[in-house]
């Protein structure tokens, strides 16, 4: 071991044959040989490693040692060719982790995976997870209920792990090929359905291509025909075109000589307008001038104005100003005199007081004189009446305590009645209280039933607003799908879309041209029910372009000259009138489908004079067989057009690319647009009105939830009042009550106040009539003492009062100083007011004056200059009549031009209607030309006679006709045909083929693993019943031997879906014990059955070596020594490694490996031979452990 858990470097364990033994304190890495055992040999399981990653085997470190980067474990195996398959005699199996997450296995230092390691042990009993490895759990875990580590003890036993191993792949490849069978039958069946329908097109193809390559040959032969005769009737055309352009140059000369004539005449007309218009020019000079002469006479006259106001109001400050300062001079006197009445009261104040002041002193000296005498009388006296004080003293104590008493009794009885008085107060106050608190819940749950109302109406107007908001969300939406569609549609018309290159490109060079209307899809009206059979009918015709004039020649040449693409035109003017025609049955004429412009029906009627609308092909069929000789054409709704031998269908494109019905959808959409305007304005209108009208509830809800707490506050204020009265109330009459015994103690105690008081009023007579008679002498003397000392105190007052006066006057005197510079301040102010504003009046008064003498100089110079302007107005009315009579010559003149233009352009349009029917021809030979090409791969040449080289005559051209549609109608009846069916079929049919062969390899080698699987059942069946029986048997036998007797016995039921699962029932009864299931046995006992069942495994399939861990923990002395004897009994063959602490069971081993950590977490071996333990040993490890 290196670096593997507590053992950080490099250990060797030499296991000797027989019984080794590891001992040491708990602690001390014991476990972590058996977990390195386990390591090496394939656990993945990190818990069962004790655990909780993989990286935790490997050293962590100890305060003084490193963590180590890897751990490596190597198991060596001698005798390997005789236990194993393989040839060599010592194997070692090594495991290699690093704490990046590399993990090797090494066989011999060779690289080996885990799952060749695990082939090459599986049946040896020396897997990571049999019985070669023991732990005290397993012991356990072997008699557990569910039974799964005990199958797997014997599984490893009967040497079927392989089996199953092999069985487990087998069932693998054999899901993996039904899933790869289901699959490939799945795509057979698809596959097999798809070439059964291709071999039933490719004949269908075949059939086509015959009929096409016979179609292909007759529409040549009758476009040949068609395309001779266009060109013949082009030459006569030209010839007739030929003569009208020569009238054309005769009257175009004529025209020009009249032009010329005129345009001398046109000369002198712009000389004079020229004349006029600088003539004009300048009245507008002189008109501009005089009006700006005239403005600044206005602002003269307004600045005029506003100087007087100016001046008014100026003066009539001065006059305020003078009328404050009068009134201030008036207030200046009055303060003037109130001051000197002040200073003669200071005067007369301070005299008076000086005169108290002796009278105070003279009464204190004489004051102080009496009152020593009175003093020494005083003196005199005291020893007889400290005598009769005493008794005074006491009488007038107790006088007192019964006024006291008195008193108290009556405050009591005024207690009484304030008590009652406040006791109906409270009870009054009660009643009001009730009533407030009774009208404040009221309020309160009025408050509350209005928020409720508003809270209501709050939602019912959320839900209108959201009615509305969802309707108005609705009308955008269609109004925006509308606006899109009307924009699309918009776009496409001014891009010209549906119509050729030369078209759109005459179209939009003479947009503003008045001879051109536009083009032909565009000018018509058509109900959509029709739009398709018009469309089809006019398919080309409906980009042609509208004209009125005959300048469309022009256009197409210069169109031709720049390479423009082709047009075609529609020349109003040149428009045959159009042949009469018979309405065959069930069909209406197309002219009366469709409606234009009023100038548009005679070039309609003759378009569409052969044009017939039939409700369906049958009937438009009908038709054409019942016109006979009558050329007519027959438009379906489905867009269909027969006539006679041709048959045109298929597809219209997308509606937007169609121009027919797109000017009315436009309009229509225009006329929606415009009705969703307003709806949408009174939905936005609704969503605003719900929008305010929630706001308004919310504010109302706001304020009312304001004033909730207000309410409540109130009625808690007079639920508290309430309970404070009641309190009072309460108080009250136990003050009452109070009271009322205070009074009957207080009457107690004055009747015994009154009994004293007579004795002691008695004492003091007596002692009245011996006082001496200087006792009246004294009684003067603090007469006068006292009148002494009121008038000292009264001339006191008087001096108070003195003081008093003269404090207030000299405030007085202050205040009026104080005003005094007030009013000296304000007039100084007024005096320059009025200064100020007879000083401006008197300069808005020269203002004045000067602007009015300017405004009358400017009036003098605007009456002459009104007299220059009236001769400029006369001179210019006189040039315009002149320019009027010019102009009505010249009226006359071009009168006749338009005259003489008018005959030309007549002439222009026969030579224009020519110019149509030339250039329809041309288009006719093109398009034709052009369709041959693309649809027949062939060149036509117009000048070639089809008749010169045998080809059909024009009498048999009808019979051609007939022919293409014959093969058509063929065609048709074939339906859609896929031609690229052939070559589908033959690749399709391929993998079919070879499909069909890969199933037939998966159905064999699902067979092949059907009989492996069962192969593999039958061997691995026998072999588990086998070892089995043999288990069985020597269970029975070693379960009696280590329980002297009892009864023991396995059963196997075996698991009807799967022969080698199932469960293993272990019965065991020691003697005289009747249990019915093994985990009614004591710990010992369960372990020394399990070790039973081990040691029968065994004897039936001998392991190499076995590892057990603590596994004698639960045994007493007697069990061990069983436990130990077997141990002896079969290490002869094979090798026993006992991780114990039990010293009976050291005694057996041969040899001896102590763990010690003398570093912490450093896990150390001592090997100690058997001859070299004391004779104590074992008592001295148990006492250690």
């Amino acid at each position: 071991m290196l670096g593997f858990k507590s053992f950080m470097g490099k250990t060797a364990l030499d296991f000797e044959p027989g019984i080794t033994a590891v001992l040491g304190p708990n602690g001390c890495g014991k476990s972590n040989i058996v977990d390195a055992i386990r390591w090496v040999l394939g656990e993945q399981s990190a818990k069962l490693l004790r655990g909780t990653k993989m990286e935790n085997v490997i050293f962590d470190g100890t305060k003084r040692r490193a963590p180590m980067g890897l751990a490596e474990v190597t198991l060596t195996f001698t005798g390997a060719n005789e236990t194993l398959p393989v040839e060599w005699d010592e194997i070692s199996i090594t495991r290699r982790v690093t704490r990046a997450g590399g993990s090797e296995y090494f066989l011999n230092r060779q690289p080996y995976r885990l799952h060749e390691i695990r082939d090459l042990l599986a049946g040896t009993g020396l897997g990571n997870h049999v019985y070669s490895i023991i732990e005290l759990g397993m012991v356990k875990d072997i008699l557990a209920e569910t039974g799964d580590k005990r199958r797997l003890l014997f599984e490893e036993a009967s040497g079927i792990m392989r089996y199953k191993l092999r069985r487990k792949e087998s069932l693998a490849k054999l899901t993996a090929t039904e899933g790869d069978l289901t699959r490939l039958t799945d795509i057979l069946d698809e596959l097999g359905k798809s070439v059964r329908s291709l071999k039933v097109q490719v004949g269908r193809a075949r059939s086509y291509q015959r009929v096409k390559e016979e179609l292909t040959a007759a529409e040549r032969q009758l476009a040949a025909e068609q395309l001779h005769a266009y060109w013949q009737r082009q030459r006569a055309l030209f010839r007739e075109r030929e003569c009208a352009s020569d009238a054309g140059r005769e009257s175009e000369a004529r025209l020009a000589g009249l032009e010329a004539g005129l345009a001398a005449e046109q000369l002198e007309l712009p000389t004079r307008e020229e004349e006029y218009k600088r003539r004009r020019d300048r009245l507008d000079e002189v008109t501009g001038a005089y009006r700006s002469r005239e403005e600044e006479l206005a602002v003269l006259e307004e600045r005029a104005r506003a100087e007087e106001r100016q001046a008014a109001l100026l003066e009539q400050e001065a006059r305020l100003a003078a009328e404050v300062i009068e009134r201030l001079e008036s207030e200046r006197r009055e303060l003037t005199g109130e001051r000197g009445e002040l200073e003669a009261l200071a005067s007369r104040l301070e005299s008076e007081l000086a005169t108290v002041e002796i009278e105070h002193r003279e009464l204190d000296t004489s004051f102080g004189e009496r009152r020593g005498v009175l003093t020494r009388e005083k003196q005199l006296q005291l020893d007889f009446a400290r005598q009769q004080a005493e008794t005074s003293g006491e009488l007038e104590r107790l006088r007192e305590r019964l006024a006291a008493s008195a008193r108290r009794q009556s405050e009591l009885a005024a207690e009484t009645a304030a008590l009652d008085a406040q006791r109906a107060q409270h009870e009054a106050e009660l009643v009001s209280l009730r009533q407030g608190e009774a009208a404040a819940a009221a309020a309160l749950l009025a408050l509350q039933g209005r928020q409720e109302e508003l809270r209501a109406g709050a939602e019912r107007d959320e839900f209108g607003r959201l009615e509305v908001e969802a309707l108005l969300r609705e009308l955008e939406l269609k109004a925006e799908k509308a606006a899109a569609r009307h924009e699309l549609l918009a776009r496409l018309r001014d891009e010209g879309a549906g119509y050729p290159e030369g078209t759109r490109r005459l179209r939009d060079r003479h947009a503003g041209d008045g001879d051109l209307l536009g083009a032909l899809g565009d000018l018509l009206r058509v109900e959509s029910r029709y739009r398709v059979a018009v469309e089809c009918a006019l398919e080309r015709e409906l980009g042609a372009l509208v004209v009125r004039g005959g300048r469309g020649l022009d256009w197409l040449h210069e169109l031709r000259a720049e390479d423009g693409g082709r047009a075609l035109l529609v020349e109003l003017a040149a428009v045959a009138p159009a042949p009469a025609t018979r309405t065959p049955a069930d069909c209406l004429p197309l002219i009366d489908l469709v409606d234009g412009p009023p100038e548009l029906h005679a070039a309609l009627a003759r378009l569409l004079a052969r044009h017939h609308y039939a409700p369906d092909a049958e009937r438009a069929r009908a038709a054409l067989a019942a016109a006979g000789g009558e050329e007519l054409v027959l438009v379906t709704p489905e867009g269909f057009v027969f006539q006679r031998g041709l048959v045109a269908g298929g597809s219209t494109g997308p509606e937007e690319s169609r121009p027919l019905g797109r000017g009315e959808e436009l309009a229509a959409l225009a006329s929606e647009l415009a009705a969703l305007a307003p709806q949408r304005q009174r939905l936005a209108q609704a969503r605003a009105d719900h929008l305010a009208t929630q706001t308004a509830l919310r504010e109302a809800l706001a304020a009312l939830e304001a004033e909730l707490p207000a309410a409540r506050a109130r009625l808690a204020e007079r639920e508290t009042e309430r309970a404070r009265i009641e309190t009072r109330l309460a108080r009250a009459g136990e003050d009452a009550q109070a009271v009322a015994d205070e009074i009957a103690l207080q009457q107690r105690q004055s009747a015994a106040f009154a009994a004293a008081l007579a004795a002691a009023e008695a004492g003091l007579a007596q002692l009245g009539e011996a006082q001496p008679a200087q006792s009246l002498d004294l009684a003067a003397l603090e007469v006068e003492v006292a009148r002494l000392e009121r008038e000292r105190d009264s001339a006191r007052a008087r001096g108070d009062e003195r003081r008093l006066e003269m404090t207030a006057t000299r405030g007085r005197r202050e205040n009026l100083r104080l005003r005094e510079e007030n009013l000296e301040r304000n007039l100084a102010g007024q005096w320059s007011r009025r200064e100020s504003g007879e000083t401006g009046a008197a300069t808005s008064r020269g203002q004045v004056t000067n602007l009015r003498e300017q405004a009358q100089s400017l009036r003098e110079g605007l009456s002459a200059e009104r007299r220059a302007l009236e001769v400029q107005r006369g001179d210019a009315a006189a040039l315009l009549a002149e320019i009027g009579a010019l102009r009505d010559a010249l009226g006359e003149r071009q009168a006749e031009l338009r005259r003489l233009r008018e005959a030309q352009r007549e002439s222009e349009q026969a030579a224009h209607a020519l110019d149509i029917e030339i250039s329809t021809l041309r288009v006719k030979m093109e398009d034709l030309q052009a369709r041959v090409r693309e649809e027949l791969g062939a060149e036509l040449d117009p000048a070639a006679d089809p008749a010169a080289d045998g080809g059909y005559r024009p009498a048999v051209e009808q019979s051609v006709a007939e022919a293409v549609a014959a093969l058509k109608e063929k065609l048709a009846r074939l339906g859609v045909v896929n031609l690229l069916a052939l070559e589908e079929y033959t690749e399709k049919n391929a993998r079919y083929e070879f499909l069909l062969a890969q199933q037939a390899d998966l159905l064999a080698a699902r067979a092949q693993l059907l009989e492996t699987i069962r192969t593999i059942n039958a061997e691995a069946k026998q072999r588990f019943a086998e070892s089995f029986r043999a288990i069985r048997a020597n269970f029975i036998e070693i379960f009696c031997t280590l329980f002297d007797g009892g009864e023991a016995d396995l059963a196997f039921t075996i698991d009807p879906e799967d022969p080698l699962e199932g469960e293993i029932v272990v019965t065991a009864k020691p003697r005289e014990k009747n249990i019915s299931t093994v985990q009614l046995l004591s710990s010992g006992e369960k372990t020394l059955t399990a070790l039973a069942l081990l040691f029968a495994v065994y004897l039936s399939q001998p392991s190499p070596f076995c590892v057990f861990d603590e596994v004698d923990a639960p045994l007493d002395d007697a069990n061990i020594a069983r436990f130990t004897k077997l141990v002896r009994e079969f290490s002869a063959r094979t090798q026993f490694v006992i991780i114990t602490h039990n010293k009976r069971t050291m005694e057996v081993a041969g040899h001896l490996y102590g763990v010690t950590m003398e570093e912490s977490g450093v896990s150390k071996l001592v090997s100690v031979a058997l001859e070299d333990v004391p004779d104590d040993f074992g008592a001295q490890a148990a006492a250690a452990s």
